[in-house]
């Protein structure tokens, strides 16, 4: 989740979020890529954290949805968070990571990574 929030504020990109195995109930139907819709799944990127201290059975469904959306064309990577010097150590190390990949997007897309222009405009008009 707080990847998706550093994403949307400093990179000001959309980004959603979900969680397996949720996610390999709902929100995977949404990318089966018919003909008619592929048009609307081309711009995604899927990003799968996953942890060595994840559940089996979650892990093994990661891999299978990888696959499953690579065979549909759609792109995405999975990134191994190193929770190994212990679990705290892995949440940080993640929350670097991803503060530093939406650094890096925000300066590919050439944007402010500090000011969120349309959050003010947004607290003007409901004041």
């Amino acid at each position: 989740y707080n990847w998706k929030i550093k994403f949307n504020e400093t990179a000001k990109i959309p980004a959603f979020y979900n969680v397996v195995p949720e996610l390999d109930h709902n929100e995977m139907t949404g990318f089966d890529s018919a003909p008619e819709t592929a048009k609307l799944s081309e711009n995604f990127y899927f990003l799968f954290l996953k942890d060595a201290n994840d559940d089996v059975r979650v892990q093994k469904r990661m891999t299978v949805l990888d696959t499953m959306y690579r065979q549909r064309g759609l792109r995405g990577e999975t990134l191994e968070i190193d929770s190994s010097a212990g679990v705290f150590h892995g949440i940080f190390s993640s929350l670097l990571l991803a503060d530093h990949a939406a650094l890096k997007l925000a300066e590919f897309y050439g944007v402010d990574p500090e000011n969120v222009p349309i959050v003010e405009e947004f607290k003007k008009m409901v004041l």
